[in-house]
């Protein structure tokens, strides 16, 4: 009886293998056409000074893997981001956020894939985070 039951998964496991290419995955198991984990290679300016930002602004985010819906995250909250290419972002800064001090910088990229296959392809995250000063 319990071999019966195991049929159906074992075929299923063999079908997925099989046409594991046709469905937007590789061999390995990465996604072809997810989100990749995003990288910030540098911020400008950086450092800011609080004077020429006093009224807030407008950073530049350059780094690999950024997407449309690439979102950048100062100090753990989401800030309106323009995405220019795979490698800039812009971002906006308050200014009740220009004081002196460090300002944590991270681009997340949402997973593009749901439903009920989506735990076998993993994509999308968090960059590193990346510390930009302003001068008083």
């Amino acid at each position: 009886m319990a071999r019966k039951a195991f049929g159906p998964l074992i075929a299923m496991l063999l079908l997925g293998i099989l046409l594991w290419p046709q469905l937007g995955c590789i061999g390995d198991f990465r996604c072809a056409g997810g989100f990749s984990t995003p990288t910030i290679i540098s911020i400008s300016p950086n450092p800011v000074s609080s004077f020429e930002f006093q009224s807030g602004g407008i950073l530049i985010v350059s780094g690999t893997n950024f997407f449309p819906s690439s979102v950048v995250i100062v100090n753990g909250s989401n800030h309106p981001t323009a995405f220019v290419n795979g490698g800039e972002l812009r971002v906006t800064l308050l200014p009740s956020e220009i004081r002196p001090g460090n300002l944590s910088f991270v681009v997340n990229n949402p997973s593009s894939f749901s439903g009920n296959f989506s735990f076998l392809c993993q994509n999308g995250g968090e960059s590193s985070v990346f510390a930009v000063s302003i001068r008083g």
